[in-house]
């Protein structure tokens, strides 16, 4: 078809995980980021558990979305 094959689910999906890469591209050691909700979101999520493993502290809000994420070894108190 027109869409090259693609339905829009899919070509949503890999817009998300193109944009979740692009952001991926700004994290450094020691920050602390603000993550709203969302497709591109949860992707963004993988792509930091892939990077960081244990060393990203995702704290989610109770209205299901992510509020902070710690990326490295947290400050001391």
């Amino acid at each position: 078809g027109r869409d090259g094959g693609f339905g829009i689910d899919a070509q949503r999906g890999v817009r998300s995980l193109a944009a979740a890469k692009a952001a991926l591209e700004y994290v450094k050691d020691g920050m602390c980021i603000g993550l709203g909700s969302g497709s591109t979101t949860r992707e963004f999520i993988k792509l930091l558990g892939e990077r960081y493993g244990q060393n990203a502290i995702i704290c989610g809000g109770a209205d299901g979305k992510a509020e902070l994420v710690w990326i490295g070894d947290p400050p001391n108190p």
